[in-house]
């Protein structure tokens, strides 16, 4: 196997791991509600709300860092394409 295909493979199984995880961030999202009226009886809705919106921040991090890995892969096959052309 040559350091192509493992940049290749790596970079597949990176932008694979990214779509899923923007997938997962985006159904999480739909359970966020954009505004709540709620009264002292109903404070487990609000405890769900943050908590929804504390995965969909953490999961914001997670999709930078897929998206930034993935970048730099795709640059590296590129560079390692171009050296391979012309050596």
């Amino acid at each position: 196997m040559t350091a192509y295909q493992i940049l290749f493979l790596a970079w597949v199984v990176v932008t694979i791991g990214l779509a899923g995880v923007a997938i997962y961030r985006a159904v999480a999202e739909l359970h966020e509600d954009d505004q709540l009226f709620l009264d002292p009886a109903e404070a487990r809705f609000e405890r769900e709300q943050k908590d929804v919106i504390r995965s969909i921040r953490g999961l914001d991090h997670a999709v930078a860092r897929l998206a930034w890995c993935s970048a730099a892969l795709f640059a590296a096959m590129i560079l390692a394409g171009a050296y391979r052309a012309f050596a």
